[in-house]
């Protein structure tokens, strides 16, 4: 992204970045947080773990963080006490860190907001959409060559697996 963006400024233009996840305008916002890789290993040895047992680890190790990512997510949960593990450092610090060093002053914000109305009138037509582009054989075919993809639990391809495994909506 930095390497775009100079170049986008070397040609006198201004940049506008748009849609994505609260992760991306946080990266950019704030920068990464000073975190190590993820260990195969380690998400190995937590692979049968029932999840409220990871929660209540994490809970014990670091409270604010863990009522921030909440007893549900998973893949957050194990992602943090994947961090305390190999950095021993607590995700709520790390994050305070980057938070600390501002905002990086290149990208103002600005929130368009909607009505409640036009939010459920754009993901009905959003919907409408993906299903007519092939979102239910996309999904298939994802869990037929990577059953354990992340995605699978992403909005859309959760749905249609429901679907097409007979699961009322």
């Amino acid at each position: 992204v930095e390497r775009l963006l100079r170049e986008i400024a070397s040609r006198g233009r201004r940049t506008l970045i748009v849609g994505g996840t609260s992760f991306y305008l946080k990266a950019l916002s704030f920068g990464l947080w000073d975190a190590p890789s993820t260990h195969p290993e380690f998400r190995k040895s937590v692979e049968d773990d029932e999840t409220s047992s990871l929660f209540s680890q994490l809970e014990k190790l670091d409270p604010s963080h863990a009522a921030k990512i909440g007893p549900a997510d998973r893949y957050r949960i194990i992602r943090a006490l994947e961090i305390l593990q190999f950095s021993g450092r607590k995700p709520s610090e790390l994050e305070a860190e980057a938070k600390g060093r501002g905002p990086d002053p290149r990208f103002p914000l600005w929130v368009l907001d909607r009505t409640p109305e036009e939010i459920d009138a754009r993901i009905r037509l959003r919907t409408s959409a993906m299903l007519e582009q092939g979102l239910v054989e996309e999904a298939r075919r994802l869990r037929d060559e990577n059953p354990t993809a992340r995605a699978l639990g992403s909005v859309g391809y959760a749905q249609a697996l429901d679907f097409l495994d007979g699961r009322p909506p």
